[in-house]
């Protein structure tokens, strides 16, 4: 399982971070993208999400076979299976998004792309002056 955390800043940039969920994350106010590829569903990414107390119903639907195309909405989560362009070649068709307080969670396996790489490709849309979920998902 590969972990990449990014932390949104005051001017709209994503900064790589070494942090991991942590109960704080919940109250802390900082919007973070937590990409996660190939997680272990069944036990190590139930560990990595534990401090941000995700509702078992959440947790079940991450951990269910892939049954294509869902948005749903929890009491403090949203949960979206999208699928993956075509034009590339991946492990499985879908990406999973969970979006929790001011952190959005991707889950997928084979994006073959650095953490580095994501970096570039995704500030490419920063620097607007907004911090908000909103703007990790555009």
């Amino acid at each position: 399982m590969q972990i990449s955390c990014f932390r949104l800043q005051e001017n709209g940039v994503l900064q790589t971070t070494d942090e991991r969920p942590t109960t704080a994350w919940l109250e802390d106010g900082v919007v973070r993208f937590l990409d996660i590829d190939y997680p272990d569903l069944r036990e190590q990414l139930r560990d990595v999400l534990a401090p941000l107390n995700l509702e078992d119903a959440l947790l079940e639907k991450i951990e269910s076979p892939d049954e294509g195309i869902c948005v749903e909405t929890l009491s403090r989560a949203l949960f979206l299976r999208i699928p993956r362009p075509a034009t590339h070649d991946f492990k499985d068709p879908y990406i999973t998004l969970i979006c929790v307080q001011e952190t959005l969670i991707a889950l997928h396996h084979g994006l073959q792309v650095s953490a580095e790489q994501l970096l570039v490709r995704m500030n490419r849309f920063g620097g607007t002056g907004t911090t908000t979920v909103a703007d990790l998902l555009l």
